[in-house]
Protein backbone atom coordinates (compact mmCIF):
# COMPACT_ATOMS: atom_id res chain seq x y z
CA UNK A 1 0.00 0.00 0.00
CA UNK A 2 1.31 3.39 -0.80
CA UNK A 3 1.72 5.84 1.55
CA UNK A 4 -0.83 8.87 1.44
CA UNK A 5 -0.22 11.72 3.49
CA UNK A 6 -3.63 13.30 4.83
CA UNK A 7 -2.87 16.20 3.24
CA UNK A 8 -2.70 15.27 -0.29
CA UNK A 9 -6.34 13.70 0.67
CA UNK A 10 -7.23 16.89 1.78
CA UNK A 11 -6.11 18.43 -1.87
CA UNK A 12 -3.75 20.95 -0.71
CA UNK A 13 -1.29 22.90 -2.51
CA UNK A 14 1.76 20.85 -3.39
CA UNK A 15 3.89 21.80 -0.44
CA UNK A 16 1.59 24.05 1.25
CA UNK A 17 1.35 21.41 4.60
CA UNK A 18 4.93 20.40 4.34
CA UNK A 19 6.01 23.59 5.84
CA UNK A 20 4.03 22.83 8.82
CA UNK A 21 6.28 19.62 9.19
CA UNK A 22 8.93 19.45 12.14
CA UNK A 23 10.82 16.50 12.30
CA UNK A 24 12.35 15.24 15.84
CA UNK A 25 14.10 12.50 17.20
CA UNK A 26 12.33 9.62 18.23
CA UNK A 27 11.71 9.44 22.00
CA UNK A 28 12.65 6.28 24.18
CA UNK A 29 9.79 3.53 24.29
CA UNK A 30 7.78 5.69 21.25
CA UNK A 31 6.10 3.23 18.95
CA UNK A 32 6.85 3.24 15.22
CA UNK A 33 3.28 3.29 14.15
CA UNK A 34 0.24 3.77 15.30
CA UNK A 35 -2.64 1.88 13.63
CA UNK A 36 -6.27 0.20 13.60
CA UNK A 37 -7.34 -3.02 12.78
CA UNK A 38 -11.28 -2.83 12.63
CA UNK A 39 -11.16 -6.47 10.96
CA UNK A 40 -12.33 -7.90 14.22
CA UNK A 41 -14.92 -5.15 14.93
CA UNK A 42 -16.01 -6.17 11.55
CA UNK A 43 -16.18 -9.79 11.80
CA UNK A 44 -17.81 -10.19 15.23
CA UNK A 45 -20.30 -7.18 15.83
CA UNK A 46 -20.93 -6.86 12.28
CA UNK A 47 -20.09 -3.26 12.86
CA UNK A 48 -19.27 -1.27 9.28
CA UNK A 49 -18.45 2.52 8.56
CA UNK A 50 -21.50 4.09 6.52
CA UNK A 51 -19.00 6.26 5.02
CA UNK A 52 -15.25 6.21 3.68
CA UNK A 53 -12.29 7.83 5.55
CA UNK A 54 -11.91 9.99 2.14
CA UNK A 55 -15.77 10.78 2.48
CA UNK A 56 -15.32 12.17 6.17
CA UNK A 57 -12.36 14.50 5.40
Amino acid sequence: MEKILITEKLDRENGESAKLITCVKDRPGQDLRYTVEASKINTTLGCKPSITFEQNL
